[in-house]
Order: structure tokens, then C-alpha cells, then sequence
């Protein structure tokens, strides 16, 4: 089972791709608001991927990142951004995300980030 901890506002764009990933039937899903909460959470409980917004209440998508890897730098993490392929390669180089995600992702971007997060567990593609 795959666990999945979303990082931003419950009316934010996840809805969509939440609802693809708990169709997997091999995901669970959980959501805070912020990134703080996010650290928190990640204190007394273990995900395999976090799933941030560009923007939360507390700080950028990139901070959040920044914060991630040196607390945890095991936890895969996937940014939502805005920005281009090239921007957000040079924003996030040292960070560790495993995907650049679109505001709105779609069924395909949410099918290859399953895909690369399996292959990164060992749990083939």
C-alpha cells in the first residue's frame, strides 16, 4: 500500500488527482493545509510520496521542499508548479522532487508519477 500525504488547502486543485490515485485501489490519501502541518505529520507518521501545492498558507511549494529533504530526505515529494521545465530544474535542483506536476494534473500525470514513484520503492512500473 502506498501512502500519500497532500500538502495544501482541501479546495485546492487535488480533487481530481486524489480521487485517480484512491481508484488505484493501492493508495491511501491523507491531506493537511499547510507546510508546517505537513512537517508535523511527517514527525508521527511515514508517506512514500508528499504531494505539495505551488503555494501553501505558510510558504512556497520550494520551501516546503527545501524543509522536506532536510528533515526527511527519504520522503519522495512531488511539486505543483507553474513554472517552466527549465525554471523549475534550476528551483528545485538539490531538492529531491521526484515530479513537477501541473495545477490541474490529469489522469496521465497522475499515472506516470505512480509509475516513477514505483519504480523508485522497487515496486516495478
Amino acid at each position: 500500500m502506498i501512502r500519500l500525504l497532500f500538502a495544501g488547502s482541501a479546495t485546492g486543485g487535488f480533487g481530481k488527482m486524489a480521487k485517480a490515485l484512491q481508484d488505484d485501489g493501492n493508495v491511501t490519501v491523507e491531506q493537511v493545509d499547510s507546510g508546517g502541518d505537513a512537517l508535523t505529520w511527517l514527525l508521527k507518521n511515514s508517506a512514500d510520496l508528499v504531494v505539495s501545492a505551488e503555494q501553501l498558507g505558510d510558504m512556497s511549494g520550494l520551501e516546503f521542499a527545501g524543509k522536506l529533504v532536510v528533515q526527511n530526505p527519504m520522503v519522495n515529494c512531488a511539486l505543483v508548479s507553474s513554472l517552466s521545465e527549465d525554471d523549475f530544474h534550476e528551483a528545485s535542483e538539490g531538492l529531491g522532487v521526484l515530479a513537477k506536476l501541473s495545477p490541474e494534473p490529469g489522469e496521465s500525470e497522475v499515472d506516470d508519477l505512480l509509475r516513477k514513484l514505483k519504480v523508485v520503492m522497487g515496486l516495478g512500473g
